[in-house]
């Protein structure tokens, strides 16, 4: 033994010799090379930035993020990275394995396996959720993941701690007028079953299933990531734009970020909105309980003029859409008369914009020539769907807190939200 851990140091030490500067070597507790480690970069010092507006960089005004860079080594535990000693810190992470953190990108690391319970404790929430069975209603597993995973991670540490059916109908119910489309027949139901199963799923976490592993593509690739906004924010959509920047939407504080990818510079502007507007427009200001917002707009889906490259943005809190000057930086609000929930957008060749209205069932072109609407409505399905869609603007003009809204079932009907 003491020959085969001598000759083991030997031959790391060697190894670590042959390493050229920024490269590093992953290895497990025996020594054998570990693929797809994954190795993030993140810079000591924060770039100073104007965040004077409510935490949130003012109009107009440009910063620079704090880039971090993410590689995975290769099928024989090796990655690269340039030697900046000092300003970076790094953090190697690996299924099945503790995470190691270090200053200096190069030499040999050696990587220790989690415990057995550990790793389990690690499994992403994908496979912890496919573990809950709703009782054996295969109808209600799906239609709790359709509306209740679409915008959250369900079954991560967070979710799967131990509530009460009470507090679970309570977090159904305020995510309903989030956007949520679960039953309300369901709820009760539902809340009871997260409860019992999630339990069982703590108390015997050794039927979860093992996630797949990380695949060989993986050391092909690089991600670059630009932190923008803070805590409160909802980046919602973005566009990569043919002039080679990132646009990014800010959902709940009515704000796009323009990105150089290059630099990691990024500049915010603020979407304009009539003094008299409300928060959370016309819906109603539905996060009263968050210490911040500024969502009158609500900029949500994106897309860009294939003739002049401006961009057309759905402000889903309004009767209007957007579009962005992308040379001039400006905002012009093009009012529409009807319609509710402006949402998913598209342009087409003859530099038409096409977008649906979610909440009253409709498409709407948006001819740029004459800038005039024009609305298709859907067909509703029956006639109750019909009659609610009808009583949209006698719905829209009652005071947010008082209006009355269809119950939700499986087939979305009344609301049918394209």
């Amino acid at each position: 033994m003491r020959t085969y851990l001598l000759a083991l140091l030997v031959n790391v030490a060697l190894f670590s010799q042959a390493l050229q500067a920024g490269d590093l070597h992953f290895t497990d507790a025996e020594g054998k090379p570990l693929a797809q480690v994954m190795v993030t970069r993140t810079p000591t010092q924060v770039p100073a930035a104007d965040l004077s507006d409510d935490g949130y960089a003012p109009h107009g005004v440009t910063n620079r993020s704090a880039t971090t860079l993410t590689r995975f080594s290769d099928a024989e535990g090796r990655v690269s990275f340039n030697h900046e000693a000092g300003q970076y810190t790094y953090r190697a992470r690996a299924q099945g394995y503790r995470d190691v953190y270090f200053d200096t990108p190069e030499g040999a690391k050696t990587l220790q396996p989690l415990s057995h319970e550990q790793y389990i404790a690690s499994y992403p929430s994908n496979v912890w959720l496919s573990q809950l069975q709703f009782g054996g209603d295969e109808t209600l597993k799906k239609s709790f993941q359709l509306n209740c995973a679409f915008c959250h991670q369900q079954a991560s540490p967070f979710m799967r701690n131990e509530r009460t059916p009470e507090q679970w109908v309570s977090v159904i119910e305020r995510m309903n007028t989030y956007g949520a489309r679960l039953p309300d027949d369901e709820h009760q139901r539902v809340a009871e079953l997260l409860q019992k199963e999630y339990r069982q799923l703590r108390e015997n976490p050794e039927q979860v299933p093992e996630p797949r592993q990380w695949e060989e593509h993986l050391s092909e690739i690089q991600m670059t990531e630009w932190p923008i906004g803070d805590a409160f924010s909802q980046m919602h959509d973005f566009l990569l734009h043919p002039n080679g920047l990132v646009y990014v939407g800010d959902n709940l504080f009515d704000r796009i970020y323009e990105v150089d990818p290059d630099t990691g510079e990024y500049t915010v502007y603020k979407v304009p909105h009539d003094e008299d507007a409300k928060l959370g427009g016309i819906l109603g200001n539905r996060f009263e309980v968050f210490p911040k917002m500024h969502n009158y707009m609500g900029v949500h889906s994106f897309a860009y003029s294939k003739k002049d490259g401006n961009i057309f943005i759905t402000p889903s809190m309004q009767q209007a859409l957007l579009e962005f000057d992308i040379s001039k930086k400006e905002f012009i609000i093009h009012d529409m008369p009807d319609g509710y929930y402006p949402h998913t957008i598209r342009t087409d060749d003859n530099d038409d914009v096409w977008f649906t209205m979610a909440l009253s069932s409709q498409v709407a072109r948006f001819d740029r020539s004459t800038s005039e609407f024009k609305l298709y409505d859907l067909p509703a399905r029956s006639i109750k769907e019909w009659l609610i869609l009808k009583a949209l603007p006698f719905i829209f003009s009652m005071d947010p807190e008082n209006r009355p809204t269809p119950s939700p079932d499986n087939e979305s009907s009344g609301l049918p939200m394209p």
